[in-house]
């Protein structure tokens, strides 16, 4: 067993990258067009805050006229300025949301020509609304009693700033998210459900709906929320979220919970070669050698040289008495 637990350790490292951080950051996704909104590559975008004089961060637009800036403190006010040869200046004040993404389209006028654009721009078509000011004051703080760990004053925060905000995403988001955390799956499934009304590439709704699903019992909505999943992209990304889980679990001494994680993880994403290694071991140590070469095969077809793998199918070979 402790051959085993050093095994797995050793395999969780590859994860604990990808593990995300406590704290939440809020991002801004930008989109600089013209009047007639083609968009303008190479304008520079400077970001500054009157709450903190010596913060600076500098982007400069793509040839799609894209930008994304990531705040790790959304309490403070900022500035955007944008600056390009041929075009007025523009600056709008912005309010980034915390562990959301706030969509925005500038709309920057040509030099001698009026003006354009609203105080924090318009919103990208096809994009959830950008919120209203007021209501990601009150969801910010709704994160903050969620990460001293008052759920309930989070929600009723979160749930203030839908009423601010009807059309707030990630409020309905986090919520699903506390009500989760308090083991209200189906309350987690129809909140993470709203939210993806909204926004339907919430990649955390999406997670949290899925999740859901799956402890409620509900397989077939949990195979659609997987396949959503898949579909945007992301489902490498909650493979290895479920992955860390099951290692969790494996350190609590629930084998069969932390099995149960990794076939979860496979199951979002075939390719990930050491969930399939992991299981094969598990299942090599509770004596099933025929499973653990089932398992050890399907990460030999993805790496065929890797060393783990062929180890383990030697392994089980012998104890299946396949060796010839």
């Amino acid at each position: 067993m402790r051959r085993l637990a050093v095994f797995i350790a050793a395999t969780v490292i590859l994860f604990l990258a990808a593990a995300p951080a406590a704290a939440q950051v809020g991002r801004v996704s930008g989109k600089v067009m013209d009047p007639e909104g083609n968009p303008i590559p190479g304008v520079t975008v400077t970001v500054t805050s009157p709450e903190m004089p010596s913060l600076k961060i500098v982007k400069r637009t793509n040839k799609k006229g894209r930008f994304v800036v990531t705040h790790t403190d959304v309490t403070l006010a900022y500035e955007y300025t944008l600056e390009k040869e041929g075009y007025q200046t523009l600056r709008k004040p912005v309010r980034p949301l915390a562990g959301g993404t706030v969509m925005i389209k500038f709309t920057m006028a040509p030099a001698g020509a009026a003006p354009a654009g609203s105080p924090q721009g318009a919103p990208e078509a096809g994009a959830p609304p950008a919120p209203a000011r007021g209501a990601i004051k009150v969801y910010n703080e709704g994160v903050e009693a969620q990460q001293a760990g008052d759920l309930d004053t989070a929600e009723a925060k979160y749930r203030e700033a839908l009423e601010a905000d009807p059309k707030l995403s990630a409020a309905h988001t986090s919520i699903a998210a506390v009500r989760f955390l308090k083991e209200d799956y189906a309350a987690a499934a129809a909140e993470a459900e709203k939210a993806l009304e909204i926004d339907p590439g919430d990649t955390r709704a999406l997670q949290i709906r899925y999740d859901a699903y799956r402890k409620l019992g509900d397989h077939e909505k949990a195979a659609e929320a997987a396949k959503a999943l898949k579909a945007l992209g992301t489902a490498t990304e909650a493979a290895k979220r479920v992955f860390n889980e099951g290692v969790d679990a494996y350190n609590a001494g629930d084998i069969s919970a932390a099995m149960s994680k990794f076939l979860q993880a496979v199951d979002l994403d075939p390719d990930l070669v050491p969930a399939w290694i992991v299981l094969a071991r598990l299942n090599l140590k509770q004596g099933s050698p025929g499973r653990a070469l089932t398992m050890v095969e399907e990460a030999l077809q993805r790496e065929p040289d890797n060393p783990k793998a062929l180890k383990l199918k030697f392994d089980a070979a012998v104890a299946a008495g396949n060796m010839a």
